[in-house]
This record gives C-alpha cells, sequence and structure tokens, in this order.
C-alpha cells in the first residue's frame, strides 16, 4: 500500500504484455505498473500515467503494436467510454470513442419521490434486467452489446462482425426473487417512494446473456445466464467470426475476464468455499462434454 514505484492504492484488472511483463491498473494512483515476473516474485519495471480522470472504471490494459490501451470515461466527450492508446512516454497517440447504452436500451426509468422533505430524482434499473455488456481485447479489438439480447458486435480495426445466436433466458430461483425483492426495496426507500409505485417489479426471467470478454488468445467468451446453481455455460468465438464451441464449468467458479482459453486450452478461475475463502482454479479443456477441474 502506497504511493511509491511498484506499491499500489486499490488495484485491479491485470494483463501481460506482448513482451510478458505483469501490467496491474492502480485505480488510487492514476497510473499502470509494469512488473518482471519470475519464479520467486516480481520486480518492478516502469508506471505509465491514465490519460483521464475515470480512476475506478475496471478494465484491464490491452495492447497494440507496443501501445497500451488506457479505458476510461472521458467528461469531456459527453461521458463517452474512450481508450486512450499511450506511448512509451504516456503520450495520447489515438483515441477511440464507444457510445455507452442509454437508460431507456437498459430498461431505466426516472423516478420522482421525497426523502427528509426535499424531492428526490432519480435513474432505476429494473433487478436482473439489461446491462451494457462491453470488452476490450488485444490488438484493437472491442466488444459491445447488451445482455437481453444475444447480439454483439465484435469491432476489429479493419471490420466489423456480428456474433449472432440464441438462448432461453432463464427463470429466476426463489432466492433470486428474494435479491430482487430486497433490490426493489432499496431503491424506493433511497427516492422516497414504495415498491409498489415503482415502474418495474420482479422479473420473471434473467437476461439472456451474463457476461462478456476477450480471453489471453483473443477469442471471445460469451458466458450465458442458467438456472440458479446450473453449471455455468459460455459460447467461444474466435476473432474471426467462428463459433468455436460451448464450454461448461462447474458452479462454484468464476472465470474472470483476459483469463479463459489459454494456451493448451487452459483456463484460470476463482472459487470461494463454504467459508468464504478463495482458491485458484485451473480447467481444462477436454476434448469430450467440457472442462474439467
Amino acid at each position: 500500500q502506497g504511493e511509491g514505484p511498484g506499491e499500489f492504492a486499490s488495484p485491479c484488472c491485470l494483463n501481460r504484455g506482448p513482451d510478458g511483463r505483469l501490467w496491474v491498473r492502480d485505480r488510487g494512483n492514476a497510473r499502470y505498473s509494469a512488473f518482471l515476473v519470475g519464479e520467486d516474485g516480481a520486480e518492478f519495471s516502469e508506471s505509465l500515467k491514465m490519460a483521464h480522470g475515470d480512476l475506478y472504471h475496471a478494465a484491464p490494459p490491452t495492447f497494440q503494436d507496443g501501445r497500451l490501451g488506457d479505458v476510461g470515461i472521458s467528461m469531456q466527450e459527453e461521458r463517452r467510454v474512450v481508450r486512450h492508446w499511450l506511448d512509451a512516454d504516456a503520450s495520447v497517440v489515438e483515441r477511440e470513442e464507444v457510445r455507452p447504452a442509454t437508460p431507456e436500451e437498459l430498461g431505466g426509468e426516472t423516478v420522482e419521490g421525497e426523502v427528509d422533505g426535499r424531492r428526490v430524482r432519480s435513474y432505476l434499473w429494473p433487478p436482473f434486467g439489461a446491462r451494457d455488456l462491453r470488452a476490450w481485447g488485444p490488438e484493437g479489438m472491442r466488444l459491445s452489446g447488451l445482455s437481453s439480447d444475444y447480439r454483439l458486435e465484435l469491432i476489429r480495426p479493419d471490420t466489423t462482425i456480428v456474433l449472432r445466436s440464441s438462448h432461453l433466458s432463464p427463470a429466476l430461483s426463489p432466492r433470486e426473487v428474494g435479491l430482487a425483492e430486497e433490490a426493489l426495496q432499496r431503491d424506493a426507500e433511497r427516492v422516497g417512494s414504495t415498491v409498489t409505485a415503482l415502474p418495474f417489479g420482479v422479473p420473471d426471467q434473467k437476461a439472456a446473456l451474463h457476461a462478456a470478454w476477450f480471453d489471453a488468445e483473443g477469442n471471445v467468451w460469451v458466458e450465458l445466464s442458467v438456472l440458479d446453481g446450473d453449471p455455468r455455460m459460455a459460447d467461444v468465438w474466435s476473432r474471426n467470426g467462428e463459433l468455436l464451441r460451448r464450454v461448461v464449468w462447474p458452479a462454484e467458479v468464476r472465470l474472470s475476464p483476459g483469463h479463459g482459453w489459454m494456451e493448451g486450452g487452459r483456463a484460470i478461475g476463482v472459487r470461494r468455499d463454504e467459508l468464504g475463502v478463495s482458491y485458484v482454479v485451473s480447467l481444462v479443456v477436454d476434448d469430450g462434454s467440457g472442462p474439467l477441474p
């Protein structure tokens, strides 16, 4: 913890650069730090300052032609999400702007009420509703879409490819219904209203998609929503838009962006046990039904 070389203040979002160094997004210090990783430890190498003030945007660094991709919301561009390509001295040499999903596309509604004698007005979103799916990949690739529709745009520097399929939205379990009811109650209290007065209630189904990300080889993983407690499931697409396979893995293992299908068909995830202790888990993609723990 700290501000010096190799120290952190709220680190997140790791990725390996093309030269093998490990880069870490250091949100509290508004920078990226690189490390040479060996068998016995890691040695600090260098830092690059972020190009914006959006410190808590959780996006791992990406790389293209020796430049680092730094993602954040630009306050000067109507809050558009921007990937800033930084050169070796942290100068911005190129920018990619992305229009975020609108509240209307996400099912959001403006709700007004009264809290402690004052009028409040806020956007609220339905529980288990649509989310803005966005991912940033290597070699200038990125992904954009909504979790409510299995239609994602794989945007490459030379072309845009539509990844499209179908998946039935699963129903909410009793546990998830309880979570949705609690979320609605919190929203109602926040705006000084009641649950019955909100413009939406507990849905019957979840959004069709759960998450999407690029793995270390540049393939796109589209994680599907499943019934509560069922094994997790994802479609893996190549960077050329070819559906490679559907992968299934244990429900208790969470895969994270950048750690999917890697060399030798290996995936890295995190499993949390009954006591809340987290473990790193390696999954090997089998030639048959999917990855095996």
